[in-house]
């Protein structure tokens, strides 16, 4: 089969599993206005269109960790976006723009992709030159030993695992306890760093290792309680465990592991029984539905109101105009709880901050960043941190999926996770020529 009609297949397939779970959630979930109100059929043949509009641009075999990421963010951010909020929103109250949106969306997709990447350059990954083994080694052992000090002195020697139903309090708490330094430090560990040795050591077949940092990023949830961190360290271990058996792989084969993972949460549920799909809840509907949903009431209050321009940030030049972030402001515009934050993808928090033009910034971004990794996959790193870094690229669009652009950057850790991969020892054995000509 073809691999655009495979992948076409697959998304009609994704879409009605999302639709799915909106109709045997919405009575469960109501008070999240998690409601299903199907739109009539010339909306659909919109939101067909939109759906396949990026397909044919998609690489077909998957090499680079660009190739990953931008599958990751069509599949995981872009479809649910075009197919979540008409299917929640009624039509008479649906702001047709967000229709334009999704269009910038796709055309910043398509812009990822281009040109190609035969000609792979990056000016500024370029002009840096790595360490030395030993010095990496310190440097990172420094950066462990002065984190578990921050840990300990703000928030003490915390190993009670917090149920589902505590997490809100721990969270509460560790707001109340911590500070900028250590803020920074926990989501840096438990998203990029301590990750990153987690890999290496499954890679390197090192139990020690692998016990070591993945006793302390459980320590990281008891402090922060973000199931993130859970999350992040189970779905690694999954995606590093392929890697180490094949690096390349084609779109068809990418689109066949997708489906059958829909298909065991689909089963799982069954098996279970009861009134609610409990993976359906907490898969389906927290990675796909609420972000989808999040971003169009962010995308429908600053279509008609003022953008932020990133006056909230550190580096806004401009006068903000509310009195909360843009998170906190919708969680009272919607919900009427300044306290809950409505979290959305970095693609709509480029609208909220400068209208269109912000979407495709943030394409921009994105193509900064999957070109630096591929930079770095083809001309500075050995066959065991290619795993790890095309891991990574896979992570890193569940982040986006949750992330603004500075948020992304920063505190999530992406920043860090390429000046990591730029300071790594040249340990590249194999001239890359091939990796360029496979490119």
């Amino acid at each position: 089969m073809k691999t655009n009609t495979l992948t076409a297949l697959f998304v009609v397939f994704f879409s009605g599993v999302i639709i799915y779970t909106i109709k045997s959630l919405a009575y469960s979930f109501e008070y999240a206005l998690i409601s299903y109100s199907p739109p009539n059929y010339f909306v659909n043949i919109i939101l067909i269109f939109l759906l396949f509009l990026p397909i044919s641009s998609l690489p077909k075999k998957l090499f680079l960790p660009s190739h990953y990421l931008i599958l990751s963010v069509y599949i995981l951010i872009y479809v649910p976006a075009v197919i979540v909020p008409p299917y929640i929103i009624e039509h008479n109250y649906f702001n047709n723009n967000y229709y334009i949106f999704l269009l910038c969306f796709c055309l910043s997709i398509k812009y990822i992709l281009s040109p190609k990447y035969k000609r792979l350059k990056n000016m500024a990954i370029s002009l840096t030159k790595p360490i030395r083994k030993s010095q990496f080694t310190i440097l990172f052992l420094l950066f462990y030993l002065v984190s578990i000090a921050f840990f300990l002195y703000t928030f003490g020697y915390r190993f009670n695992v917090p149920s589902l139903s505590e997490v809100y309090d721990v969270r509460f708490s560790y707001r109340a306890n911590t500070n900028a330094i250590t803020s920074y430090l926990v989501l840096w560990m438990g998203s990029v760093i301590n990750i990153f040795f987690y890999l290496r050591s499954i890679i390197l077949k090192n139990i020690s290792g692998v016990l070591l940092t993945a006793i302390f990023q459980i320590y990281l949830f008891n402090i922060m309680a973000l199931k993130t961190h859970i999350g992040i360290l189970i779905i690694s271990t999954l995606i590093i465990l392929f890697f180490i058996r094949r690096e390349i792989i084609t779109r068809n084969l990418f689109i066949k592991y997708s489906l059958f993972a829909l298909i065991f949460i689909k089963l799982v549920d069954i098996i279970i029984g009861g009134p609610i799909p409990i993976l359906d809840s907490l898969i389906t509907r927290r990675i796909f539905v609420l972000p989808s949903q999040g971003g169009y009431y962010h995308f429908d209050f600053f279509d008609e109101n003022i953008k932020t321009y990133w006056a909230h940030t550190l580096i806004g030049i401009t006068d903000y105009n509310y009195s909360l972030p843009p998170p906190n402001l919708i969680g009272k515009m919607i919900f009427n709880a300044p306290e809950r934050t409505i979290v959305v993808n970095s693609f709509m928090e480029g609208f909220t901050a400068f209208g269109y033009f912000g979407v495709f910034l943030a394409g921009a971004l994105v193509k900064f960043i999957s070109n630096s990794l591929d930079y770095l996959f083809i001309y500075r790193l050995d066959s065991i941190n290619k795993k790890t870094i095309l891991t990574f690229s896979l992570l890193i669009s569940l982040i986006i999926n949750s992330s603004g652009i500075l948020t992304l950057l920063l505190s999530h850790g992406v920043f860090i996770l390429l000046l990591m991969y730029v300071l790594i020892p040249n340990l590249k054995t194999k001239y890359y020529a091939e990796d360029i000509r496979r490119a």
